[in-house]
């Protein structure tokens, strides 16, 4: 970053940096990787000019198709060259890209092809030695740039459009969260089940994962690993039905049904392990307290209409497991929708899994009209965010979970700070509970958070405004 800094947007960023940011992306524990100490890179990667703009990766035949700002810029020449550390697969990748510069209309012209990265750093590598004087990148990208490259898309990766160009990190922050907020966004947790259980405890992921519209072929790798897992356990369950007719007097059939249900233990662990990640992922993005209001999916709230309960298991395996894996989604209505959804006939879930992927994958905010709509739809899932998402440095809090939000809220004009958008958060989700149940007051420890009190200097400030009018 020029004379501004050189650490990584993810990285552990220097304490000497780290004052002047306004946040910054955390990552993984960085794992034992070798050191590029040599000072003669650190020292040309240090005297790049310092850029400003967005930067975006596009593969080389894509860019007579894209357009973009200035001349590109060779970043495996510029940038990658200098982590010997990289192995030769990504440096020979990183050769067929270019990164190009775009400013708010070709993002709106280009919208429909470009993509934003949403990843957890891992395999973290570094260049030079000193907090003050090192470079840290991570190994896990090449998904993405194999990614964009068979579809001739235009890419934003977080640390390349920071120090891979030479962008100082709060320009960076400063436009990062609209990209997430009104683009579309793949995640490496996307294209996978293991991948969502990863990422989803990860605060930066969170707020990465809840606004913007989804790619849609990432998502379907989702719906088909679950739907797989749901398949069996139809099977499971139509069998088990069959055993336990004959099974009271066929001494081989309750054997059979013995076995099956230790296997069907298994099996239903394994499928909970799947619906619970998306559905927390359908409950970030606002489902429970919007999407689902008017949704078909609904009649998988009724076990007697939905999927009913698992014939595989014994009710107190049942339980157990339930209790074991998915106690946070009991009260939660995007896990029953997704619980039925996956292991229902073939007929209904070829009618009703379009409707679900839509509900997933579409932007969050398109039927927002106002930053109350906004907060009234998405104040729990940011307090949620904000208290319980794991974080690499405690700092970045305030940035990693609402850095999104405020860009969402700022376009209605003025600026918003951490402070005053969580005290929003705290006010709309207490008048929501209140409204359902007045015992919720008697939570002592809301009602002393200084965020609750922020939230009622705003509707104070919000009365007075009233008055002036």
């Amino acid at each position: 970053m020029g004379n501004g800094g050189v650490c990584g947007f993810k990285s552990a960023v220097c304490e000497r940096e780290r004052s002047n940011l306004p946040g910054s992306h955390s990552f993984a524990p960085m794992a034992a990787a070798p050191t590029d100490s040599t000072q003669d890179a650190v020292d040309e990667l240090r005297a790049r000019p310092e850029r400003t703009g967005m930067y975006f990766i596009v593969h080389r035949n894509t860019l007579l198709s894209a357009e973009y700002l200035d001349d590109p810029v060779e970043i495996a020449e510029e940038f990658f060259g200098r982590f010997t550390a990289l192995n030769d697969q990504i440096q020979t990748l990183v050769k067929e890209f270019c990164a190009v510069k775009l400013d708010r209309e070709l993002i709106r012209r280009q919208r429909e092809r470009i993509r934003i990265s949403s990843y957890r750093w891992d395999g973290v590598i570094r260049l030079g030695e000193g907090s003050a004087l090192t470079y840290r990148i991570p190994t896990n990208f090449a998904w993405f740039l194999d990614w964009i490259k068979e579809r001739e898309q235009l890419g934003w990766i977080d640390f390349i459009a920071n120090i891979g160009v030479n962008v100082p990190v709060p320009e960076v922050l400063s436009y990062m969260g609209e990209l997430y907020a009104y683009n579309v966004v793949i995640g490496e947790w996307q294209l996978g089940l293991r991948s969502l259980r990863e990422a989803e405890q990860r605060g930066w992921i969170h707020q990465e994962m809840a606004y913007g519209t989804l790619d849609s072929d990432a998502t379907d790798r989702l719906f088909t690993e679950l739907r797989v897992l749901g398949e069996g356990l139809c099977s499971m369950d139509s069998k088990a039905r069959e055993l336990r007719c004959t099974a009271r007097v066929d001494e081989a059939a309750r054997s059979a049904l013995t076995a099956l249900m230790r296997e069907g233990k298994a099996a239903l662990g394994a499928y909970w392990d799947g619906v619970g990640p998306f559905a927390r992922l359908l409950a970030a993005r606002g489902y429970d307290a919007a999407l689902a209001q008017d949704s078909p999916l609904r009649i998988f709230e009724d076990p007697d209409d939905g999927g009913g309960r698992f014939e595989g298991v014994t009710e107190q395996d049942y339980e157990q497991l339930f209790e074991a894996r998915l106690g946070d989604l009991v009260s939660g209505v995007a896990f029953s929708h997704t619980e039925g959804l996956f292991r229902t006939d073939a007929d209904r879930f070829e009618v009703l899994a379009p409707l679900m992927k839509t509900a997933l994958n579409g932007s969050q905010l398109s039927s927002l009209h106002s930053p109350h709509d906004f907060l009234a739809r998405f104040a729990p899932s940011i307090l949620t965010a904000y208290l319980s998402r794991e974080l690499t440095f405690e700092g970045d809090r305030d940035a990693a979970c609402t850095s999104v939000a405020r860009a969402v809220v700022e376009r209605g004009g003025g600026d918003v700070d951490a402070a005053t958008l969580l005290g929003g958060c705290w006010g709309a989700w207490l008048k929501q509970l209140s409204e359902q149940s007045e015992e919720v007051f008697h939570c002592e420890v809301l009602a002393q958070s200084t965020w609750v009190r922020g939230a009622q200097g705003e509707e104070e400030r919000e009365r007075e405004r009233g008055r002036e009018r």
